[in-house]
């Protein structure tokens, strides 16, 4: 299994899915039947195309951005940057605010509250 963050969203119209993977340049799939759009290029040529048979009329090229948004980057540890030495333990904090504001250390007994 590919252990790179892989990060999928709908946009920029309904239909399309935009995807983030780390280490990589974001791409496209087009609506059903799925198209792999990976750069201006082949987007251009493949609206041309729908264009011409008079489909997605309403979609432009200019709401597409083949930019990294969400920083998806390999993480590289230069040689002046040393990882933290692994004896040393850190208290792991909670996942969401949700785990933050419900989990407390002790056991609640219910029943004898009510």
């Amino acid at each position: 299994m590919d252990s790179r963050n892989t990060v999928i969203t709908e946009e920029p119209c309904s239909g399309w899915l935009r995807i983030e993977v780390e280490g990589e340049k974001p791409y496209y799939k087009t609506p059903v039947p799925r198209t792999v759009i990976r750069d201006k290029a082949k987007l251009n040529s493949y609206l041309d195309k729908e264009h011409a048979k008079n489909r997605m009329l309403d979609i432009q090229d200019d709401k597409f951005s083949f930019k990294r948004r969400l920083g998806l980057r390999n993480k590289r540890v230069s040689e002046n940057e040393q990882s933290p030495p692994k004896d040393i333990t850190t208290k792991k904090e909670p996942d969401s605010i949700v785990e933050r504001l419900t989990k407390s250390g002790k056991v609640i007994n219910h029943r004898q509250l009510l």
